[in-house]
C-alpha cells in the first residue's frame, strides 16, 4: 500500500512548493503584472497569508517582486519579519513598498506589522515612506487596524494618522522611533484634537457671531469637546438661558476666566469699566470681570470704601488690590 500522508501534511507540502516557485519567480525577476495578476486571481488572499507567514519563517532577504505576489487588498494581516534580519529593508524599499500598499488601496488589514530591529532608513527616505504610509492610512487602510507594529520607524504624521483613523487600535509598537516628540504622543491620545490654533480661533469666531445673533436662544445641549474657547463660553453665558447639557472636555483653550464667563452669565460690569466711569464710586457689590489689562498698575478708585465682589479669577485679585487701596471692607 502506498504511504498514507495527512491531509494536513499534503498541504503544507503543497504550500512550500508554491512558496519556492513564487521566490525562484521573484527572484529571476520574472514577476510581469500579468504573471502577478494571474497568481493573486488564483490564490485566495487567506492562503497568500500563510504564503508570507512561511516567507518570513525562511529568513530569507526582502524581495519586492515576492512581496506584489502576495500582498493587496484582501489581505487582513501582512507581517514583514524578515524586516529582523541585517538583509532588511533600505530606504528605498521602504518608499517603494508604502507607495505600492497605497495603489492597493488596502482597507481590510487588521494587522500591520514591520519588526524592524534596527534603525537603517535615512531620515528623507523615511519622511516620504511615511508619506505614503499616510496616504494609506487615510484612505481607509486604517479602519480595521488593531495592530500595529512599526518600531525605530514611525514619526509623528504616522501617529496623527493613526490617532484620527484607528478606532479598533489595540496594540501599538512605535519603540526606538526617535522621530516620535509629545506633539505626536498628543495626537494618537487626543485623536480628536485636530485643529491649529488660528484656525480654531477663525472658527469660534464665527461660532460666537452665530450665538450672538439667536442661535443660542432656544439651546439644551451643547456638546464642544476640545475646540470651545474663553469667546465661546462667554456667548453660551449671556445668551443660552435654556442650557441644559455642555461638554467642553479637553477644551485646552480654556482657563479660570472662560469658566467665569459661563457661571456668572453676564458680568455686572466689567470692572474697569466702573474704573474709568464711576470714580466717585463709594459702595459696590457686583459680579465683575477683571480684563488681562486691568492686571498692571492702574490709577486707584480712591473714593470706593466698600466692595463685595465676585471675582473671576484669583490672580485678579492682587489688580483689585492696587484699584481699590482705600476699602474698608473687600469681600470677594
Amino acid at each position: 500500500m502506498p504511504k498514507l500522508i495527512q491531509v494536513k501534511s499534503l498541504y503544507t507540502i503543497t504550500l512550500k512548493q508554491v512558496n519556492s516557485i513564487l521566490c525562484e519567480l521573484a527572484q529571476n525577476e520574472q514577476c510581469s503584472p500579468d504573471t502577478v495578476t494571474w497568481i493573486k486571481s488564483h490564490l485566495h488572499g487567506n492562503i497568500r497569508e500563510q504564503l508570507l507567514a512561511q516567507f518570513n519563517q525562511w529568513h530569507l532577504p526582502y524581495n519586492f517582486n515576492y512581496m506584489k505576489c502576495v500582498i493587496d487588498c484582501s489581505l487582513k494581516s501582512i507581517v514583514l519579519n524578515e524586516c529582523l534580519s541585517n538583509r532588511a529593508m533600505t530606504g528605498l524599499n521602504y518608499i517603494e513598498f508604502m507607495k505600492y500598499l497605497h495603489e492597493q488601496n488596502i482597507c481590510n488589514l487588521c494587522n500591520f506589522s514591520l519588526h524592524f530591529k534596527k534603525y537603517l532608513l535615512e531620515t528623507a527616505k523615511l519622511k516620504e515612506g511615511n508619506y505614503y504610509l499616510c496616504l494609506s492610512l487615510n484612505n481607509g487602510m486604517a479602519r480595521n487596524l488593531t495592530t500595529v507594529v512599526l518600531p525605530y520607524v514611525a514619526d509623528n504624521s504616522v501617529l496623527k494618522c493613526l490617532g484620527q483613523h484607528c478606532t479598533q487600535l489595540v496594540y501599538l509598537d512605535i519603540a526606538n522611533s526617535w522621530n516620535i516628540d509629545e506633539d505626536g504622543i498628543f495626537n494618537l491620545l487626543f485623536k480628536k484634537y485636530l485643529l491649529e490654533t488660528a484656525k480654531l480661533k477663525e472658527g469660534n469666531y464665527y461660532l460666537c457671531l452665530s450665538l450672538n445673533n439667536g442661535m443660542a436662544r432656544n439651546l439644551t445641549t451643547v456638546v464642544l469637546p476640545y475646540v470651545a474657547d474663553n469667546s465661546v463660553l462667554k456667548c453660551l453665558g449671556q445668551h443660552c438661558t435654556q442650557l441644559v447639557y455642555l461638554d467642553i472636555a479637553n477644551s485646552w483653550n480654556i482657563d479660570e476666566d472662560g469658566i467665569f464667563n459661563l457661571l456668572f452669565k453676564p458680568y455686572n460690569f466689567n470692572l474697569l469699566w466702573i474704573h474709568q466711569h464711576c470714580p466717585l464710586l463709594q459702595d459696590l457689590t457686583a459680579c465683575v470681570m477683571v480684563p488681562e489689562e486691568a492686571r498692571s498698575l492702574l490709577p486707584p478708585m480712591s473714593a470706593l470704601r466698600s466692595a463685595a465682589l465676585t471675582l473671576n479669577s484669583e490672580h485678579t485679585l492682587l489688580a483689585v488690590f492696587q484699584m481699590l487701596p482705600c476699602a474698608l471692607q473687600l469681600t470677594t
